[in-house]
């Protein structure tokens, strides 16, 4: 007679995570990452110690995001061997309103508490960057990156933040990837008895790590971007730290929610001092900057910032590449 296990939370959420490759994540992958955004925002990072993170609702991709989460929910509510593993009508019926509060929650109220920063995966003693990069995130080259040595990144607070690679997939892969996981999770699920007081449980861990494997994902035309992001996860958050740096940003579009991570304040939180220069490699201006004028500007401006011993790691791109 086969003898089912007790439930536990914690063995299930390891085994939910457990098909990530961590051989490939941070903390032991440790590359160089670059961010590229405009000279206006080089320096305002560079000024404010702040990196600010955007409401996933102002990312380039953000349909890829929403494809990604219904058709995790979709591919749920039709796989019969799925369902016949909730059990009995009323597990199912409570298992599915719990995943579509979650889903609504996320696409309202919930949404803004989910904030991402992405940069581009760079290789050492490239003094050039990325030309797609200059084009998409760079001011069409009249942008500047910052070039991030994340070996000298402590270990994050994993729980609230996630620095991890951008998987590229077709949407047939990505779909073939979603069915894997249902069938781990029903692997899992039938060697225990799940009371029905922690099927609420259960919707909430499924549904952030649809949510999880939806921001991580983006359509395979865009790999030459090798991108990585870090996300704030508000539910993860348990030190509460992070919501002390939600903010705003006014623009040309009208008001945002960002996260505004303060690198003063990061510091006293985490009890040792953090400055964004100490954690750069170099810092690259744009290939449209390549008049002798605009580096001795750039480097005037880390004087007055009291950066001085980042010149010697400045450089301007080569790329044969002009804004239009």
């Amino acid at each position: 007679m086969f003898l089912m296990k007790d439930f536990s939370e914690q063995q299930f959420v390891e085994y939910l995570y457990g098909d990530i490759d961590l051989e490939k994540a941070f903390p032991i992958m440790r590359p160089l990452l670059a961010h590229y955004g405009s000279l206006d925002t080089i320096e305002k990072i560079l000024k404010h110690e702040e990196l600010w993170l955007s409401h996933p609702l102002q990312m380039n991709d953000v349909e890829e995001v929403s494809s990604g989460i219904n058709a995790a929910m979709n591919l749920l509510r039709s796989n019969g061997k799925f369902l016949e593993t909730l059990g009995t009508d009323d597990r199912r019926e409570l298992f599915f309103s719990s995943l579509d509060r979650l889903y609504s929650d996320y696409a309202t109220d919930g949404v803004l508490d989910l904030y991402v920063i992405c940069f581009s995966e760079h290789l050492q003693d490239n003094h050039d960057g990325n030309l797609v990069m200059w084009r998409g995130y760079g001011g069409e080259g009249s942008g500047a990156a910052l070039i991030l040595d994340t070996s000298r990144i402590e270990p994050l607070d994993q729980q609230a933040l996630i620095l991890d690679r951008v998987s590229y997939e077709t949407r047939e892969s990505r779909l073939d990837k979603i069915e894997i996981q249902i069938e781990r999770i029903c692997s899992f699920l039938n060697e225990y008895t799940v009371p029905i007081l922690d099927i609420q449980m259960l919707a909430k861990h499924i549904f952030e790590r649809i949510l999880i494997a939806a921001v991580y994902t983006k359509n395979r035309c865009f790999e030459d971007e090798k991108e990585w992001r870090l996300v704030y996860f508000s539910q993860r958050d348990k030190s509460d730290f992070f919501k002390t740096q939600f903010s705003y940003d006014i623009g040309p579009q009208g008001v945002h929610p960002r996260l505004k991570l303060n690198f003063e304040e990061y510091s006293e939180f985490r009890g040792k001092e953090i400055k964004i220069a100490d954690l750069l490699d170099s810092i690259i201006l744009g290939p449209s900057n390549s008049a002798p004028v605009v580096g001795m500007a750039a480097a005037r401006m880390l004087d007055q910032l009291n950066l001085s011993h980042l010149k010697s790691r400045l450089f301007v791109s080569t790329i044969p590449y002009r804004k239009r």
